[in-house]
């Protein structure tokens, strides 16, 4: 979950950015939870931006990224994960949402709800999961 997500919500974010926040404990936690830190491609990243995600449209043609089957909608600033990542996606958004409680629009609830759903835990994200332990 891009930092601006959780960010907006703080009243520090109110007075600039991730910069104003830098000495409020609530966003250092956020930022630094481990289980919203995922390795990622840096200029895929930077496209990503904090575009909410969507569901790809049929027939998309993912030529953007080489293989790498994802699309950034700059237009309507909207992003299209590739399937092995969309329920491990849904599940970070879900457990930031709880964990800090974290407003999520209702369109953006079903679709993680429904990312989750669709697409389960693998054994590599159960493992990752694992060994970040209790936070």
């Amino acid at each position: 979950m891009p930092a601006q997500n959780f960010g907006k919500h703080l009243v520090c974010w109110k007075k600039g950015d991730s910069k104003a926040c830098k000495d409020d404990p609530l966003f250092q936690r956020m930022e630094a939870d481990m289980r919203n830190i995922v390795p990622a491609i840096g200029e895929i990243n930077g496209d990503r931006s904090n575009f909410r995600y969507m569901e790809s449209p049929r027939g998309l043609q993912y030529s953007q990224y080489g293989n790498c089957k994802v699309y950034t909608d700059f237009n309507n600033k909207r992003f299209c994960p590739a399937n092995y990542s969309k329920g491990w996606i849904a599940r970070v958004y879900l457990y930031m949402s709880k964990t800090y409680n974290i407003k999520l629009s209702d369109q953006e609830r079903k679709l993680m709800e429904a990312w989750d759903k669709a697409y389960p835990m693998s054994e590599y994200e159960k493992e990752v999961i694992d060994s970040i332990g209790d936070i």
